[in-house]
């Protein structure tokens, strides 16, 4: 992550408040609360249009990561059993792999949801403090957006 000083007017209580909002509207509304936000307040505020468009991109990209790993995990599910229900009809030695495989697939959703929240609650400590931090992935194309600059 890369925080970056910008020489903008000061940044009032207001903007850092909806800045840390959106970036902890993933708790609370997922995608919908950092877009209202983004969509209020996009021509008011440079500092609040930077944090809610990097949090929107964000959970947009983690909904794609759900998604390739629930895909991933029912795709190894799936070809289980239809290798093994093919080769065998007795589905009782079923019980166990679908054990394994519904753990692994929930345990890496619900880290993928701890390392959203823990991420998101961490920018919004930043935003909050006035700080201009960036996601690894999506925050350069975002700073280029709203600044017009690297």
């Amino acid at each position: 992550m890369n925080t970056v000083n910008i020489n903008q007017t000061i940044i009032d209580d207001n903007e850092k408040l909806l800045a840390l909002l959106s970036h902890l509207g993933s708790m609370f509304g997922g995608i919908l609360l950092p877009l209202i936000i983004w969509a209020v307040q996009k021509d008011k505020s440079q500092f609040v249009r930077f944090h809610s468009l990097q949090a929107i991109f964000f959970q947009l990209l983690f909904i794609v990561v759900v998604v390739i790993i629930v895909v991933i995990v029912a795709g190894i599910y799936l070809a289980f059993i239809f290798t093994y229900g093919l080769s065998n009809p007795d589905t009782s030695g079923l019980f166990f792999p679908n054990i394994i495989i519904g753990v692994v697939m929930y345990s890496s959703i619900f880290f993928s949801i701890f390392i959203l929240y823990g991420y998101s609650i961490y920018l919004a400590v930043k935003s909050y403090k006035g700080e201009y931090t960036k996601y690894p992935i999506i925050g350069n194309i975002i700073y280029k957006r709203v600044f017009g600059e690297y």
